[in-house]
């Protein structure tokens, strides 16, 4: 008999912008059986925080495994001015002149028509919480526009929170991981991911 084949492992690499992104993430990790699937999947210590920059930057310094995702909120847009230098950064890693600094951070991921690496997945509305309460099926509050807007954006926060709170009850790891345990199912999530582009695209790093 021949010896049985290894299974060839698959390296993803995350960057999320929050805490709350990493659960849900770490969440999904053990829903689909990464480990027993060989699917590593990698992301910081600590998340980067809420420039949009520096969390397309620490995806795009991660294009040597086999899949890397940016996953950020969309109440701030690219900088122009940033020393990242996203926007060429992404015209070249997608080959793609038609990226530009004038198209919503929210649109950008179309203009990634091959799919290459590295993968925007933009939380909306405006952030992380608004993107949970649109894969939960729960009714969204009230936003204010336009969402980049400082005032708005304060005030777009506070309910998304507030609502996604309200929903879950408790927040941090244990709680967030555990409430997920108790109401998400892969067939649930495949079937959302139907309806919401960047669930799917998501989804597509842990298999």
């Amino acid at each position: 008999m021949g010896k049985a084949k290894k299974k060839v492992k698959k390296t993803r690499y995350i960057s999320p912008e929050g805490y709350s992104e990493m659960y849900f993430i770490e969440f999904l990790r053990d829903l689909y059986e990464c480990d027993k699937n060989n699917i590593i999947i990698a992301m910081p210590k600590t998340p980067p925080g809420g420039n949009p920059d520096v969390i397309i930057a620490g995806a795009l310094k991660s294009n040597h495994y086999d899949y890397s995702l940016a996953f950020l909120d969309e109440d701030k847009e690219i900088d122009i001015k940033s020393d990242y230098n996203t926007i060429f950064q992404l015209k070249k890693c997608w080959l793609n002149d038609d990226v530009n600094i004038d198209i919503p951070l929210r649109n950008l991921q179309e203009l990634n028509i091959r799919k290459r690496k590295p993968i925007l997945i933009v939380s909306q509305p405006v952030m992380f919480e608004g993107f949970m309460i649109r894969i939960l099926g729960k009714k969204l509050p009230e936003l204010k526009t336009p969402f980049t807007d400082m005032e708005c954006a304060k005030y777009n926060k506070h309910v998304l929170k507030s609502a996604f709170k309200g929903i879950i009850h408790n927040t941090g790891r244990e709680n967030e991981i555990e409430f997920y345990k108790n109401n998400l199912t892969i067939n649930y999530l495949e079937q959302k991911a139907k309806e919401i582009p960047e669930l799917a695209l998501l989804l597509a790093a842990f298999k």
